[in-house]
């Protein structure tokens, strides 16, 4: 890979250089998108955020926007998950209809659960041996931050 690749300098010229074909062709970078998917068949779109990012703006970035539209098309959910890459805690954000049915009105998890989740999805469970290697906590303190903001 050249150093400019590693660097993503090639990205960030891909950008400047798209904003010369005019405002009628917008384009946005997905940032962390990654795509769930069982049996080479796409089952959600999550785009991933670091905990440090703002919750009450996210829905309406271009990027979420186009994530959403993405899946309603697919007929697939899609969410934001906030991650703490420290404590393994997940805040998630539905974006759809199919989201809100998969986490029903759980937003914080730990890491465990989230998991659960993902098992879920794919009409599974998840074995007790990948469990059991897992963050199962939520520090309290997180809990009531997260409880004490809106998200978006």
């Amino acid at each position: 890979m050249s150093n400019e690749e590693n660097m993503f300098y090639r990205d960030g010229k891909l950008s400047l250089r798209h904003r010369l074909y005019g405002c009628d062709v917008p384009m946005t970078d997905l940032d962390f998108v990654c795509c769930e998917y069982d049996r080479c068949q796409p089952l959600a779109i999550v785009e991933y955020k670091h905990c440090n990012a703002d919750p009450n703006t996210l829905r309406q970035r271009p990027g979420v926007r186009v994530i959403r539209a993405l899946a309603d098309r697919a007929g697939i959910a899609a969410w934001v998950a906030l991650y703490d890459p420290n404590r393994w805690v997940y805040t998630i954000m539905p974006l759809n209809e199919q989201a809100q049915q998969l986490f029903g009105a759980r937003l914080l998890l730990n890491e465990r659960q989230y998991v659960e989740v993902l098992y879920r999805l794919r009409k599974t469970s998840a074995p007790l041996e990948i469990l059991s290697r897992l963050s199962d906590t939520i520090d309290r303190s997180i809990k009531q931050k997260i409880e004490s903001e809106p998200l978006g």
